[in-house]
């Protein structure tokens, strides 16, 4: 798959604690962005399944709590 240079992601925490997620490109290119960064900051993990799931439990709650606050 060919990613456009322009695709990229910006994720900081806003004055709420809330992360601010500022996107450019296509859903898919954002997709490979963000399970390159996931990869990345897994495999220097002593235990990288245990961090992964761990990110995706917080991920998880992380967006029900974000949807909580878009109703």
């Amino acid at each position: 798959m060919k990613i456009n240079p322009n695709a990229q992601l910006k994720i900081q925490l806003g004055p709420d604690g809330n992360p601010k997620i500022y996107a450019c490109g296509t859903q898919m290119e954002q997709m490979t962005l963000c399970t390159a960064l996931v990869a990345g900051i897994c495999m220097d993990s002593k235990d990288p399944a245990a961090l992964l799931i761990s990110m995706m439990t917080s991920a998880a709650d992380l967006m029900d709590r974000m949807e909580e606050t878009h109703e």
